[in-house]
């Protein structure tokens, strides 16, 4: 159970690290564009 949960947690982290790498490379994307 114990090791259920540290893979969920460590799941969710880089789900989020993911997501805001995502954005900051899309935003820096626009940047280049304009």
């Amino acid at each position: 159970m114990a090791l259920y949960v540290k893979q969920g947690a460590a799941g969710a982290y880089i789900k989020g690290a993911t997501i805001i790498l995502t954005g900051y490379l899309f935003r820096a994307s626009l940047f280049r564009i304009e």
